[in-house]
């Protein structure tokens, strides 16, 4: 029962009360950096979580989690679908690579910092800590293009154009990260040396490959026809349903073998613009049960993890300030962007919050709710911080 009535409140949720976010409403300014957002969500998930009102406690959690496997599969999909070759061709090719620069610097600074860091916190064996750092890393490295929406630049051409490569860059920068998450699920199952190890891992990448193909196939069979709006409602939801519990089934994340997918649709079906208009109908529903089942899991239990938040804060500042002063300098096309422009990059991505959530629901080792207890509270902190960068950024434009 206790599963039914949490099941009903974060729906009603997410999909009445969400058209109340992301609006422009009027209300003040400073509440911008909460509101707006969705992280009230998060709040809304603290709050029904085990250490207050105890409605989503971890039995709770296991019983909902065909549900959160389905979230995390619909957003693979739906971040896989921003891969259209065509679309990306559009753009010069350092566009792109400077995305790239961007993310994989601040996933090797935020990298490094838990791998140091980590140990003096929680108590991790090697394995679990360089899959710990790997999570969140990969997370801290995406860009969301919310506070994009939130500003009004000066309208002159550098500012435009400013505007425009932070779009992309937001939009674009989590491939490269999402893929390096992915190894985490490959080295998952270390419990033997040398070559039993490396038999295990290619026995679960051969695996993977198998079930994503499978996936695949089945997808163009049931797509060979044109299909009418409401068949293919139901071919997407039943796929995403698939896909994301053969994920589940096999140990693998539902979030990058839906990506995979996701990409193979998008560049492949004819049906794409129909596919996407269907992803994208309930993508901010979607996105606030994400942070309802994020914010049941975090536990405001201990000094460290405030400490530990506030390290990775300090990293993500740098990395992302580090990879802004990069493509600034050391890109001639870019000369239009401020020292600064990583300023402009700080918004926590909501395919972060994915990555976390799926670390979270994957691995089951001592130390996981703190590390994502951590990534939580530099999250919304984070949140608070992004608006004034941003407009500090955009001041710092000639």
């Amino acid at each position: 029962m206790q599963i039914f009535l949490a099941l009903f409140i974060v729906i009603f949720a997410s999909f009445v009360w969400y058209h109340l976010t992301f609006r422009g409403v009027r209300i003040p300014k400073v509440k911008h950096r909460v509101y707006l957002t969705g992280m009230e969500f998060l709040i809304l998930g603290v709050i029904l979580g085990e250490q207050f009102t105890g409605l989503i406690d971890e039995s709770t959690l296991k019983g909902l989690e065909p549900l959160s496997a389905l979230l995390l599969g619909w957003i693979g999909l739906l971040f896989g679908f921003q891969f259209e070759i065509t679309n990306i061709l559009r753009f010069p090719v350092e566009f792109f690579w400077m995305a790239v620069l961007e993310s994989m610097v601040t996933f090797v600074v935020v990298g490094l910092g838990m791998v140091i860091c980590l140990p003096y916190f929680i108590t991790f064996s090697d394995a679990a800590l360089y899959v710990s750092a790997l999570a969140v890393a990969s997370a801290a490295a995406c860009t969301a293009q919310t506070r994009l929406a939130l500003i009004k630049p000066d309208k002159t051409p550098s500012s435009r154009k400013v505007l425009d490569l932070l779009g992309y860059i937001s939009s674009i920068d989590g491939v490269a990260v999402l893929l390096l998450f992915g190894i985490a699920f490959i080295v998952k199952p270390i419990s033997a040396e040398g070559a039993a190890w490396a038999a295990g891992a290619g026995k679960d990448i051969l695996l993977n490959l198998s079930a994503g193909c499978g996936l695949l196939l089945l997808y163009l069979l049931f797509l060979a026809r044109r299909a009418s709006e409401n068949e293919l409602i139901a071919i997407i939801a039943g796929m995403a349903v698939l896909s994301s519990g053969a994920a589940a089934a096999i140990s693998f994340s539902p979030l990058l073998i839906n990506f995979f997918i996701g990409v193979f649709l998008v560049n492949f079906s004819i049906e794409k613009e129909r596919i996407f208009n269907i992803l994208i109908s309930i993508e901010k529903p979607i996105y606030l049960l994400l942070l309802v089942f994020l914010g049941a899991v975090l536990r405001l239990n201990a000094v460290t993890l405030i400490v530990l938040s506030l390290i990775l804060i300090v990293l993500r500042f740098a990395g992302k300030t580090l990879g802004g002063y990069a493509i600034a300098r050391f890109s001639p096309r870019f000369g239009y962007c401020p020292s600064n422009f990583g300023f402009g990059l700080m918004d926590f991505g909501g395919l972060g919050m994915a990555i976390i959530f799926d670390f979270h629901r994957g691995f089951h080792f001592e130390g996981v709710s703190g590390v994502v207890g951590a990534v939580l509270i530099a999250a919304v902190v984070n949140n608070m911080l992004c608006h004034p960068l941003m407009n500090r950024m955009f001041k710092a434009i000639s």
